[in-house]
C-alpha cells in the first residue's frame, strides 16, 4: 500500500468514506471474517481543474454570439500571453480564497479489493 493518510475504505467500492478498515468496520457491524471491502487511494482536487481561460474565453465567445450574429470571431485573435495572464489570474484567486474554493472531495485511483481476515477482527 502506498501512504496510508491517502488510503480510504468503502464496503461497495463506491463511497470511500472510512480511513481506515477498523472505522469502515465500526459503522458497517454486518462485515466480518470473509466480508469483502475496498481500499484505494485518495486523489485530492484543485479547483484550478475546473476553470481555466479557455473556459471564460469560451464562455463570453458565447454570450457575445448570442448578442450579436456578427461576434463570430471575438476574442479569436486573443494572444496567448493574453490567456496565460488569465490562467494566471484566476489561479491567483483560487489560492488567495482556498478556505472557500478548496475541494472537500477526492477521488479514488487503484481502488483494489480486500477480504476480511480473522487478523482484522482482532
Amino acid at each position: 500500500m502506498s501512504d496510508l493518510a491517502n488510503i480510504y475504505w468503502s464496503r461497495d467500492n463506491e463511497e470511500f468514506n472510512a480511513q481506515s478498515l477498523g472505522e469502515l468496520m465500526d459503522c458497517h457491524d454486518d462485515l466480518g471474517v470473509g466480508s469483502i471491502v475496498y481500499f484505494g487511494n485518495a486523489v485530492p482536487k484543485h479547483a484550478s481543474q475546473f476553470i481555466d481561460a479557455g473556459t471564460i474565453i469560451e464562455t463570453m465567445q458565447n454570450a457575445a454570439g448570442e448578442f450579436c450574429e456578427w461576434a463570430d470571431d471575438y476574442l479569436d485573435d486573443l494572444p496567448e500571453e493574453a490567456i496565460a495572464e488569465l490562467d494566471a489570474m484566476l489561479i491567483a484567486w483560487i489560492e488567495k480564497h482556498s478556505k472557500y474554493t478548496k475541494p472537500t472531495w477526492y477521488d479514488i485511483e487503484d481502488a483494489k479489493e480486500y477480504v476480511i481476515t480473522p487478523d482484522d477482527i482482532c
